[in-house]
This record gives C-alpha cells, sequence and structure tokens, in this order.
C-alpha cells in the first residue's frame, strides 16, 4: 500500500477522529478529576441508573473481547485486588478501580513501572483501554441529568460541546 493509506490507518477514520474530544495536553488532572466524579456519582447516586447502563453499554469496545482483567498486571491486579474484586467485564468496575487506585497510588508494588502521581496512573490505564475517556464522555453526555452536580457538570463541559 502507498505511505498516504498506512498513515491514514494508523490515524483511525475521520468519523472516530470526530469523536474524541479535543482536550488540551496538560489536562491529566483534570481528566482523573472528572473519571473520578463520574465514578463516585454513579456509584452513589440511586438516580444514575441511566448513566450506569450507558457507562457499560458496549463495554467489550472499550475493554476487548475478554475484558481488562487480562491487560493489566499480574501484580497489579494482585495489588488492587488484595483490598476488593472487581468485575472485569464493567467499565464501571475499571472506573472504580482507577477512583480506588488513586487514593492508593503510592502504595503500588515496586515492581511496577507506573508513575505514582494521579497522572501517572491515568497513563498507565489509557495506555492499555485507549478508549475509556471517550466512553466516559459519551456516556456522561448522553444520560447525565440536567441537576447533576456541578463539579461533574463543569468537568464534561471541559470536553467541549457535543459533536455530532
Amino acid at each position: 500500500t502507498s505511505p498516504p493509506r498506512r498513515r491514514r490507518r494508523r490515524r483511525g477514520t475521520s468519523a472516530s477522529r470526530r469523536r474524541v474530544p479535543k482536550v488540551p495536553r496538560r489536562s491529566d488532572d483534570r481528566r482523573v478529576a472528572f473519571l473520578v466524579e463520574l465514578s463516585d456519582y454513579a456509584e452513589e447516586r440511586p438516580e444514575a441508573d441511566q448513566l450506569r447502563a450507558a457507562l457499560d453499554k458496549g463495554g467489550g469496545e472499550v475493554l476487548g473481547a475478554r475484558g481488562w482483567r487480562d491487560a493489566l498486571e499480574p501484580a497489579f491486579l494482585r495489588h488492587v485486588e488484595a483490598r476488593r474484586t472487581y468485575d472485569g467485564a464493567s467499565v464501571r468496575a475499571l472506573l472504580r478501580l482507577l477512583r480506588n487506585q488513586q487514593s492508593h497510588r503510592h502504595d503500588l508494588p515496586a515492581e511496577l513501572e507506573v508513575d505514582r502521581t494521579r497522572a501517572g496512573l491515568l497513563a498507565h490505564v489509557s495506555a492499555k483501554f485507549p478508549l475509556l475517556l471517550l466512553r466516559c464522555v459519551e456516556a456522561a453526555r448522553a444520560a447525565l441529568p440536567a441537576d447533576a452536580p456541578a463539579e461533574l457538570a463543569e468537568g464534561l463541559a471541559y470536553f467541549g460541546p457535543r459533536r455530532r
């Protein structure tokens, strides 16, 4: 194949590029804050049923056919599951893992090559699941009620207006 086609394949289709929110480069803390707020809201609010369903709908696209457990290192899984177990087929469970581990990131085993900052933990998870943030933004746009907490609505607004 010719070089332009190869480049086009690596970049993804124009439709997939339109779906990805435009985010400033130095925004990892805001990305983590949004994901943590979204996870908190989905898990703690009884009125978040639609959001919970939207997060897990089509999870195979984000997590892969076998779920997220196979993509993470065994030492990382042992560490995170020392406190609780997680459903490897659920986007919500992956968000919960990210939320819980951002509080315990300094306790990660030394053999893991993970930057122990919030941004480092996000980068570690995002490298394994590049569509996670996109799935969360799309689910929040589709199912977040109008009376959602201000910090969650502001976090969603950070990713720009909804694209059609």
